[in-house]
């Protein structure tokens, strides 16, 4: 409902406060998966947010500048794994296993590849 009415009423980024302490961010994706029907989103650590909320009730003018790049892939194409084997010499007995959620989020530090090791 927000969505729709700041679409409808011009609205060219929506501001969101973290509202989390020790300048931790948590955010999400488009909740509507469509660029069409929400604005872009930008969330702020919770004291910036303040400090711009204390600054328009002090009456003051506040200008945010943002350059947003949105990329929008088109519907049916194919992701795929990666799987392979390499086989040792020295500890041919052994298995050594490799994996990695290879993506990121806008409040992640990457993509991180975490190996394990049988027990």
């Amino acid at each position: 409902m927000v969505d729709a009415w700041l679409l409808a009423n011009g609205a060219l980024v929506r501001i969101n406060d973290a509202a989390r302490e020790h300048g931790q961010i948590r955010a999400f994706q488009n909740r509507t998966y469509d660029v069409a029907k929400a604005v872009p989103t930008v969330v702020l650590r919770n004291e910036d947010y303040g400090r711009i909320e204390r600054l328009l009730n002090d009456g003051e003018d506040v200008r945010l500048e943002f350059n947003i790049v949105n990329h929008v892939y088109p519907e049916g194409k194919t992701a795929y794994n990666v799987v392979a084997e390499i086989p040792g010499a020295d500890k041919a007995d052994e298995i050594v296993m490799l994996g990695g959620h290879l993506d990121s989020w806008h409040a992640a530090t990457g993509a991180t590849i975490t190996p394990s090791a049988p027990p």
